[in-house]
């Protein structure tokens, strides 16, 4: 794997195309990536602490690596991941850009200062928001085809009418989430351990099974849902 010091010089040109995977993790004096245009393989920026942002036209045809960018505060509108997104602990993004493309996963764990997703973001793959403390809310057309994460999130108070999840939708201790929408899809499983606020159940509900519900939930519903 060619590492990304070794490309300092060229990168100070227009346009730079790179072949194969780029490794900058853990450079932390690094604030930018020039001209950077194109990585055909993964990008691995792990641990880059002093990186601001992103070049505008990026694309990444495989993995981009950004956790732990502590000081990454948003990224370009064109950014473009035709594999998956990784931003755990970047602690002060608060948005994604509406052109936003990512091809399959895309984990926000831990982006705490993150508080909404553009409207227009359909995600492949799974969506990890686990721990995102300052989202409070969901995007109206948000559809995720796989699992989709938001154990943690004590600010969202509620969930977008007309969601569906392709696999499991986990709400562990999303202590503020007060309902759901009656038109909810999760194909698997709906974990609501935690959810200390959540008194009732709607009641079209299309779900495979439900986990961490309290007593109460379980013999009020018991007819409707199949609990675990």
């Amino acid at each position: 794997m060619k590492h990304f010091r070794d490309y300092l010089t060229e990168a100070k040109e227009t346009g730079i195309h790179f072949k194969g995977n780029i490794d900058a993790s853990n450079c932390e004096k690094l604030e930018s990536l020039g001209n950077l245009k194109s990585v055909e393989g993964y990008l691995y920026l792990k641990g880059c602490k002093a990186l601001k942002s992103l070049p505008s036209g990026l694309k990444v045809e495989k993995n981009l690596f950004l956790y732990n960018c502590t000081a990454l505060t948003e990224l370009p509108n064109d950014l473009e991941v035709e594999g998956s997104l990784y931003l755990k602990n970047c602690t002060a993004l608060e948005s994604l850009p509406s052109g936003l493309s990512v091809g399959k996963h895309l984990n926000l764990q831990d982006c705490t200062s993150l508080k909404s997703l553009p409207s227009s973001l359909s995600i492949s793959g799974d969506l990890n928001l686990q721990d995102c403390t300052a989202l409070e809310s969901l995007s109206s057309s948000l559809n995720v085809d796989g699992s989709l994460f938001l154990s943690g999130c004590t600010s969202l108070k509620s969930l977008p009418r007309g969601l569906q999840v392709g696999e499991n939708l986990f709400l562990t201790d999303c202590t503020a989430l007060t309902e759901l929408p009656n038109d909810l899809l999760v194909v698997y499983r709906l974990d609501i351990s935690g959810c200390s606020s959540l008194k009732t159940l709607p009641l079209d509900m299309k779900i495979g099974f439900i986990t961490g519900a309290s007593k109460k939930l379980k013999e009020q519903y018991k007819n409707k849902y199949i609990f675990k």
